[in-house]
């Protein structure tokens, strides 16, 4: 995720988060945080949307269930990706500034 957001749920049937065992219907809310590892699944059901499935365990109240679905704005998915490489290349610097001289670090 690019940035924390609060999404409506789309799974059929009730779902539950473990850490506050709390009761979100088909249609509630949730919030999805930052860098939290979600999966295309395909189009969402609105012209420019996608559809997901969040894929992370939630450690904090509030938060979404495991493998919930939601539909999120392709601009938001598209930039979730480009998120992803931009951390990943600044990683690949890193070790390799490191690999350079190990004794500076």
């Amino acid at each position: 995720m690019p940035r924390t957001m609060t999404v409506t749920l789309l799974d059929e049937g009730d779902k539950y988060v473990s850490i506050n065992v709390k009761h979100i219907p088909q249609g509630g809310t949730c919030r999805m945080d930052k860098d939290a590892t979600i999966g295309r699944v395909g189009p969402g059901t609105i012209a420019g949307t996608t559809r997901v499935r969040y894929a992370a365990a939630q450690v904090r109240s509030g938060g979404c269930p495991f493998m919930t679905t939601s539909d999120l704005s392709d601009a938001d998915y598209t930039a979730a990706p480009a998120a992803f490489v931009h951390m990943k290349d600044d990683a690949w610097k890193k070790v390799d500034e490191i690999k350079k001289d190990p004794r500076e670090k």
